[in-house]
């Protein structure tokens, strides 16, 4: 089965072609070009590939057309699901075994929680986390699924008041901020709010393992340099897409 090295959509400001030095072939899957483009990004209709934007993930990934068995079967049901096949997908088409246990791992997470407790404390983790590609993939959850406006998700992102957020989404997030950033520093006493307001144990231990399950994924993605998917950066308009690029840069001149 070939390895193949794939294009990653992200910026690299006036770079014409590879790093200098670098005589590696890197061809671009035929589904990437399919992408409709966003202003300082690359898509159909787009100057070259080359001519705009060059950023490889770091490791190699296994090509659609030279899929079989596990990755065949990820690829596919992306498709299905989306249209497309994620950067995260790809990445771990190395180990399809891992993704399938991270599947089954944040599936049984996912589950058991409200949808909206889930995704707040996904998103907080994934801002303290810096990760420009969950926060996106989240922030579109929560857009899409009403929770919260753009204005409200980019003030959610900033950290400043939203109107939109109950007290105990506000409780939700400052947990779930505090688990992927301040995990050993947690006492009983940041519980304590989150059971006045009337959650069992139960559902504070839900709001920890989406936090701490988004510090798994997260580091993964930007460990391999796995940029956002187009289909994200095409979600939000630009004022959005700065706030929520908390640390790998999605678009030249958005951050």
């Amino acid at each position: 089965m070939e390895v193949r090295y794939q294009l990653r959509h992200s910026p690299v400001r006036s770079l014409a072609g590879p790093p200098e030095g670098d005589a590696r072939v890197y061809p671009v899957p035929p589904s990437f070009l399919q992408i409709g483009g966003h202003d300082g990004c690359v898509g159909r209709g787009r100057a070259p590939l080359w001519e705009g934007v060059w950023h490889m993930g770091y490791l190699g990934t296994i090509d659609e057309g030279d899929a079989r068995t596990d990755v065949q079967r990820m690829y596919a049901a992306d498709r299905e699901r989306q249209g497309y096949v994620s950067n995260y997908t790809r990445t771990f088409s190395l180990h399809p075994s891992a993704y399938a246990g991270w599947l089954a791992l944040n599936g049984a997470i996912k589950g058991g929680m409200d949808l909206r407790r889930y995704e707040l404390a996904t998103m907080a983790a994934a801002r303290r986390l810096r990760s420009s590609y969950c926060s996106m993939a989240h922030g579109k959850t929560i857009t899409e699924q009403g929770m919260l406006g753009m204005d409200d998700l980019g003030r959610l992102m900033r950290g400043e008041p939203v109107e939109g957020l109950s007290e105990e989404d506000r409780q939700v997030v400052e947990l779930a901020d505090k688990v992927a950033g301040e995990a050993a520093d947690i006492t009983e006493a940041d519980l304590q709010p989150l059971r006045d307001l009337g959650l069992e144990d139960a559902d504070i231990l839900d709001v920890i393992l989406a936090a701490a399950a988004r510090c798994f994924f997260s580091t993964v993605l930007d460990a391999t340099g796995t940029a956002p998917d187009a289909a994200l950066v095409e979600h939000f308009p630009r004022e959005t897409l700065g706030v929520l690029a908390v640390g790998r840069p999605v678009a030249a001149g958005d951050t």
